[in-house]
């Protein structure tokens, strides 16, 4: 028989003639189907909807779950329900159609819910000055996970390999560089996190003009300037009489105790990473008089201080200062 209404007649005859008759109904009812939905692919969540469908007469559902961590079907004989409780994992779920005759249909639904996407693109880091490389560490959890780097702040560098969860960063110059680690996972939720690289500069020292002094002058100030990130100062001395340096880790300082002759100083410049610059100053102190006289005397005049007043040029010319 075919699907479809049927009707049936019985006729009984005696050997008389006399008939009676009775019918009866026939009903073929079509082969029920099943359909339990698309499979699903979830960001982590706790909860979906499960939605199914069938054919066949006077249909009865009935939602199972086959596999996977214990989730509620919220309606189990329903065509649609929600399922609650779920967690990271796989799941699959039945889905039974019988109709009026007892006919069976089954389908299956997978529910896939992925693992939280989280990225980590390590620890903020300093660089000494004239640093021009470094590596970046990043990490990362998902299901079927990608990455990728991007620069989002700082003078341009070169990011070696974008798509890796490590790589190499070039071309860096002083300055706070700051770049993004994206984590993808198969279904196109993402994570993100930044990490800060900071180059400092070249640090630099000048520990000021040398100086000439006259005898008789014991104290002097010493001014230098510097440059670079977080620094720190020293002043030490390093050739002539010991003198007394009256605040050695300023930049600017006095110097107390200072005799003949010619004294160095060093100023030393630290900065936050232990990066150094240096610079010397002399103090001389002369014998006698304004140096800058006595030396223009020596090399010009002759001079006889045991008789006479006159002194005599090196070109022959007297002068007995009035002239």
């Amino acid at each position: 028989l075919a699907v479809g209404a049927y009707t049936f007649k019985l006729t009984v005859t005696d050997n008389k003639g006399t008939q009676a008759t009775s019918t009866v109904n026939i009903a073929v009812d079509p082969v029920p189907t099943a359909n339990a939905g698309s499979n699903q692919a979830l960001p982590n969540t706790t909860s979906t909807t499960l939605s199914g469908s069938a054919t066949g007469s006077n249909l009865n559902y009935a939602w199972t779950e086959t596999a996977g961590a214990a989730a509620t079907i919220t309606n189990p004989s329903q065509a649609s329900t929600t399922v609650t409780g779920l967690v990271p994992g796989a799941y699959s779920f039945l889905l039974t159609v019988t109709d009026s005759s007892g006919q069976q249909a089954t389908g299956t639904v997978n529910v896939t819910i992925n693992q939280i996407v989280t990225a980590n693109a390590g620890r903020d880091t300093a660089l000494t000055g004239g640093t021009t490389t470094t590596t970046l560490t990043g990490s990362g959890s998902g299901t079927g996970i990608s990455y990728g780097w991007t620069q989002i702040g700082g003078p341009a560098a070169t990011i070696a390999s974008a798509s890796s969860a490590t790589t190499n960063i070039t071309g860096l110059s002083a300055g706070i560089d700051t770049f993004k680690l994206t984590v993808t996972d198969n279904i196109g939720t993402t994570a993100v996190d930044t990490v800060i690289v900071t180059v400092n500069p070249i640090p630099t020292a000048n520990a000021g003009t040398n100086q000439t002094l006259y005898q008789g002058i014991t104290s002097t100030t010493l001014s230098g300037t510097a440059s670079g990130t977080g620094i720190t100062y020293h002043w030490s001395q390093t050739g002539g009489t010991t003198a007394t340096i009256t605040t050695p880790n300023a930049l600017k300082t006095t110097i107390t105790g200072l005799s003949q002759g010619l004294s160095t100083f060093l100023l030393t410049v630290t900065d936050n990473l232990g990066t150094q610059a240096t610079s010397s100053v002399t103090v001389s102190i002369y014998g006698s008089g304004a140096p800058s006289l006595l030396n223009g005397l020596i090399s010009y005049w002759n001079l006889d201080e045991t008789s006479g007043s006159t002194a005599f040029d090196n070109g022959g010319g007297g002068n007995n200062g009035t002239n």
